[in-house]
């Protein structure tokens, strides 16, 4: 039941993030019926960015089914680390242990967890 919530949860999550996209490429083409998709506007759009939250990375440094939920988002293991402590209350694993590039890099949480699941230092549960 929890993997049933957790990733339906991670499928409305994906949803809210790409729905303002999704809508800004169907109003581009009701504004001008003759464009094609990747046709440039006459006018300028702008793109609305996402907000996200301590909370989003909090999530996202303390389960690896999250980590898409902060995209673009930069740290180093280190910071995944204690972001992810925050959540759990335990520390994460010493990133000299499964860190395949200098400490000090800044990674995406996506490829703090997959350095991580290569280590077999991930799992798809919180830390416990």
């Amino acid at each position: 039941m929890k993997d049933v919530l957790k990733w339906g949860l991670l499928a409305v999550a994906a949803y809210l993030l790409l729905r303002p996209t999704i809508a800004g490429q169907n109003d581009q083409q009701r504004a001008q019926p003759g464009a094609t998709p990747g046709q440039q506007p006459n006018s300028p759009q702008f793109t609305t960015q996402p907000v996200i939250t301590e909370e989003m990375i909090r999530k996202a440094a303390a389960d690896p089914a999250l980590a898409a939920t902060v995209p673009g988002l930069l740290f180093t293991a280190d910071e995944w680390n204690w972001y992810g402590e925050q959540l759990t209350g335990r520390p994460g694993p010493d990133p000299l242990s499964f860190l395949t590039v200098p400490r000090d890099t800044k990674l995406t949480a996506v490829q703090y967890w997959q350095m991580r699941k290569d280590k077999g230092l991930a799992g798809l549960r919180l830390w416990r």
